[in-house]
């Protein structure tokens, strides 16, 4: 049985790549569980970093902090629990999950009402799931997508499963592992982006320090699940990932491998003209990412000797 660290990722811009299933699946081949024993962990770091650089384009900030973390994460006896957040474009790649010891939870379905006599509901319910599944498993992966429609106050109740906590109620939870998946933050990073890139500054040497307080802060300010919320204020996130808008190099990547992945033939002039139904702002970023792709490829009319 495998369990996948599931990279969904939701923003208001971009994202580097298309293919979230293979992805998806090269994470599940990278961290396999037969049973909740960290003695079936089976880490192959170049291979994942190698998925990564053929599937995750333009994000050089995301793969070598992930990389970096997972390398360290399973090389070492964790102190506390890993809390990811992560900010990019709607995935579509299936959200599915394999294992019974990965746990998913969408905001706008599992937290649809915001009364504070729900608000409560829900802190107590999703404190009695996960102390149950860790309780089961100690090596439980918990995903919220859309963590922008949960509530605000209701992440709170999780916050001491975050903290460097030895146990709590008889309950280790160092080696659970946290992911939020949120839409927020995105006009946080592209305008920091836009600042380091008219700074003369360019992508590949853009850092993660640049973007980590901004994004800290505009999940902090803005309504939603970490409105003013003490998982912030305590310091508790592990990483914030943020994913930069795309160009025409980042999208052309994208195209080709959406041909390739469909038997189509890979062409240039093929390339340069589905290019050119994307739209992209005045700074030459791509309007929607890399998420019209998979349907402009599919609508393209081939020359029946290309087939």
């Amino acid at each position: 049985m495998k369990i996948g660290i599931f990279l969904i990722l939701t923003l208001t811009f971009s994202l580097g790549y298309c293919f979230w299933s293979e992805l998806l699946d090269s994470i599940e081949n990278y961290i396999g569980y037969e049973r909740c024993n960290s003695n079936f962990i089976k880490p192959d770091i170049k291979k994942l970093k190698k998925d990564f650089n053929e599937l995750l384009y333009g994000q050089n900030i995301v793969i070598n902090k992930l990389i970096s973390t997972l390398k360290n994460r399973f090389n070492e006896t964790p102190r506390k629990a890993l809390v990811i957040l992560m900010h990019g474009w709607t995935g579509s790649g299936k959200t599915h999950s394999k294992s019974k010891f990965v746990h998913f939870f969408n905001g706008r379905i599992h937290f649809p009402r915001n009364k504070k006599e729900y608000v409560d509901e829900y802190k107590i319910n999703i404190q009695n799931w996960i102390k149950g599944n860790i309780s089961n498993c100690h090596l439980s992966t918990f995903i919220f997508d859309e963590v922008d429609k949960i509530p605000a106050g209701v992440l709170d109740g999780i916050k001491p499963y975050f903290d460097y906590n030895d146990e709590i109620d008889s309950v280790n939870y160092k080696n659970g592992i946290f992911i939020f998946i949120s839409n927020k933050g995105g006009s946080a990073i592209n305008r920091k982006y836009m600042n380091l890139w008219k700074q003369g500054i360019l992508r590949d040497d853009m850092q993660y320090k640049d973007f980590e307080s901004d994004l800290r802060l505009s999940l902090y300010s803005t309504e939603g699940a970490f409105h003013q919320s003490s998982i912030l204020d305590s310091h508790s996130v592990s990483l914030y990932l943020p994913f930069l808008p795309l160009g025409e190099e980042e999208v052309r990547k994208c195209i080709i491998t959406e041909l390739k992945n469909n038997n189509k033939p890979i062409k240039n002039e093929i390339v340069e003209e589905i290019l050119n139904e994307m739209d992209f702002n005045t700074h030459g970023l791509s309007v929607s990412g890399c998420k019209r792709v998979a349907d402009l490829v599919s609508s393209f009319r081939f020359d029946s000797d290309e087939l």
